[in-house]
């Protein structure tokens, strides 16, 4: 498992749908849920475990990240509780790995 190559698809998702989020006009808030239909993964990550990857960051940004225009205008975007992106130890902390693992 390519742990930083999923860890950049994931939070090219997370970037995503946090930025789709903010352009519906929906609020940054863990109670917004993804649609049911999350655009289709770049063709920059074709295989199976880095779609698996685009989709939970996608889903994740969605619900928890912070826009583009919303880190711009905060003063100090870590401190107002702003999440960007998400590191690899994080993901490793919460289990994603274990969902983006992928084997046939």
């Amino acid at each position: 498992m390519n742990k930083p190559k999923l860890t950049v698809t994931f939070n090219r998702g997370f970037r995503q749908g946090a930025n789709d989020r903010a352009s519906r006009g929906l609020p940054l808030s863990r109670a917004t849920q993804p649609p049911n239909q999350i655009p289709e993964c770049p063709q920059w990550s074709a295989d199976l475990s880095g779609q698996i990857a685009w989709t939970l960051g996608y889903a994740t940004g969605y619900q928890a990240g912070a826009s583009d225009t919303e880190l711009v205008s905060a003063d100090v975007a870590a401190a107002s509780g702003m999440v960007f992106e998400m590191s690899e130890q994080m993901l490793e902390n919460v289990g994603a790995f274990g969902k983006m693992s992928y084997e046939s």
